[in-house]
This record gives C-alpha cells, sequence and structure tokens, in this order.
C-alpha cells in the first residue's frame, strides 16, 4: 500500500514541525537576529526536528547516522518541486499568489512521505 496509517502520522508531525519552525522563526526575528538569518536557523532547526519525528514516530525506526545524513535531500526535493510549482502557477497559469502554496502542498506532501519513507525504509 502506498499511504498507509504511517501517512496520517507523517501528516501529523508535519502540522507540529510547520508550527514549531514558525514560533522559533518568530522567537529569533523578534529577539535576536534579522529574518533572512531566523529564516535560515528555523529551517534547519525544522529539518532536525522532522528528522527525529519522523524517525521515532511515523516509521518507527531508530535514528542512524547514514538516514541523518541523507534526509535533508528529502527537503531540498521538496523545495525545488515547490518553487518551480509556485512560479508555473502564478508566473504561467496567473493563479493567485495565496492560492498556489495550497495547491503545491497537494503534490510535495505526498512526494515529501514517499521520498521519506524510502530514507528511513531502505534498511
Amino acid at each position: 500500500m502506498i499511504f498507509d496509517t504511517s501517512f496520517y502520522r507523517f501528516i501529523i508531525i508535519g502540522f507540529f514541525n510547520t508550527f514549531s519552525g514558525y514560533t522559533i522563526y518568530l522567537v529569533l526575528v523578534n529577539l535576536f537576529f534579522n529574518h533572512i538569518n531566523s529564516y535560515i536557523i528555523s529551517y534547519i532547526v525544522g529539518i532536525l526536528i522532522s528528522y527525529f519525528l519522523n524517525s521515532s514516530f511515523v516509521f518507527k525506526v531508530q535514528p542512524k547516522f547514514s538516514t541523518f545524513l541523507v534526509f535533508p535531500l528529502v527537503y531540498i526535493i521538496q523545495f525545488i518541486l515547490g518553487f518551480a510549482g509556485i512560479y508555473f502557477l502564478i508566473d504561467i497559469l496567473a493563479i493567485n499568489k495565496n492560492i498556489a502554496p495550497l495547491i503545491i502542498i497537494v503534490f510535495t506532501l505526498p512526494i515529501g512521505f514517499l521520498l521519506s519513507r524510502k530514507v528511513f525504509k531502505k534498511e
């Protein structure tokens, strides 16, 4: 089965991770750094949080150094696909800039899940 119960756990973790990353960003940008540095730091911390929650809660495997090194590629691939999709939807199809990211999530969420599962379930 392509999407099993781990997919729903993945969505829950995604909400939690997004909230955590945003909270970290807000603290950093309002107390310590400019918006660029705050975003970079919160994004990296978000990847770390996501790695540990996905390994233990979503896919129920022990964190390993090998998967830790590969996991950021999932985010890079999702970013590239999302960036290309945003460009296509807004600049080519003239979709509203507030709606386009929601459409992109419909495509990048399952891709992110499948890539994450491949990282954690390859052993």
